[in-house]
């Protein structure tokens, strides 16, 4: 299996998780939870804590979210 699992341009729906644990800040908390049940595209990775990608939305908003918060389309 490639490295990242998910590859830029990749169409994907977003589901935040409803564990309890978030590591995200407050302002992208609120940015993630507009965008809850949204399709946008994989643009970037970042894996220096566990891995996230951030996802573009067709208004040009880029919010991160954890890999089980991603269907691929």
């Amino acid at each position: 299996m490639s490295y990242p699992p998910i590859k830029n341009g990749t169409r994907v729906k977003t589901a935040l998780r409803r564990s309890g644990k978030n590591d995200y800040t407050a302002e992208a908390i609120a940015v993630r939870a507009l965008y809850d049940g949204s399709t946008g595209v994989v643009c970037e990775h970042h894996d220096s804590h566990g891995l996230c990608y951030g996802v573009k939305f067709e208004d040009g908003v880029i919010a991160f979210y954890d890999p089980e918060e991603l269907e691929v389309q």
